[in-house]
């Protein structure tokens, strides 16, 4: 009889307890207001301030996917990529179909420099119907499979990233890097065109850099087939549009080298 009474008041003692930790609707609501405050300071770029703003919003309501999701990308930007794991993995234990948690937690791994990792996130983002953003999903994979050594698989994920978006002009340029390094020359000068059309019509001051990098990749490959003068013409455009990215910088040297 006493063993049954200390059992039933363990039992109670236990759901009292549960009781407790439970997330009152008032609670939902500090967590809100944080987790909108938190917001409102990443945007100003005030990041440790929106840290602390996340981590109140979590201890008021430790349950909500979405602010672990963006306190991870609070994170990210202070470099605290185990942090930023941690918190996408409990956004997607208690949000499964948080997709977009799933991507950053790819291109965490991508980070990290943990290929196999990245690519199984991607590879599930790219299978699931529902991800509204498949080429990224797929160009992210390529670059997954690319840096771990397996070009073919690269090459066939960038190609499928262009069937579905022939603008996607991150996939142009990657796919021309597989084929410069398996010695397609040709077509690797067909990609970083193609890559280079697509930004001429966007702004430069954005999208200068990456085209610097196309345009300086595009002079390697025409060196290499013996076009040294389109090399030049390639390299200077790099430099006038290429803003003060590293690409200009690597454009001026090599023309040092080739004039």
């Amino acid at each position: 009889m006493n063993g049954s009474r200390a059992l039933l008041v363990a039992l109670l003692a236990g759901l009292a307890g549960f009781a407790c930790s439970t997330t009152t609707p008032k609670d939902v609501s500090r967590a809100d207001s944080h987790r909108d405050l938190a917001g409102v300071k990443l945007a100003k770029g005030e990041t440790e301030r929106a840290i602390k703003e996340y981590q109140t919003a979590i201890r008021f309501n430790p349950d909500d996917a979405e602010t672990h999701f963006q306190i991870a990308a609070a994170y990210s930007r202070k470099g605290m990529l185990q942090d930023t794991e941690r918190e996408l993995r409990e956004a997607l234990r208690l949000d499964p179909e948080h997709l977009e948690a799933r991507l950053a937690l790819g291109v965490a791994f991508l980070q990290m420099e943990r290929w196999s990792d990245a690519a199984a996130e991607f590879e599930r983002l790219a299978a699931d119907p529902t991800f509204v953003r498949p080429t990224r999903a797929l160009v992210n994979l390529g670059w997954a499979h690319y840096k771990s050594g397996d070009l073919e698989r690269a090459k066939v994920d960038f190609e499928r990233a262009i069937e579905l978006d022939r603008t996607n002009y991150v996939a142009h340029l990657d796919l021309g890097i597989v084929h410069y390094d398996q010695g397609e020359l040709v077509d690797a000068v067909q990609r970083f065109e193609e890559c280079v059309t697509i930004l001429a019509e966007r702004p430069v001051k954005v999208f200068g850099p990456v085209e610097a990098e196309a345009r300086y990749r595009m002079a390697q490959a025409y060196v290499r087939l013996g076009k040294r003068d389109r090399a030049v013409d390639s390299l200077r455009v790099a430099v006038d549009r290429g803003g003060e990215s590293e690409w200009v910088r690597k454009s001026n040297d090599y023309l040092k080298v080739l004039q």
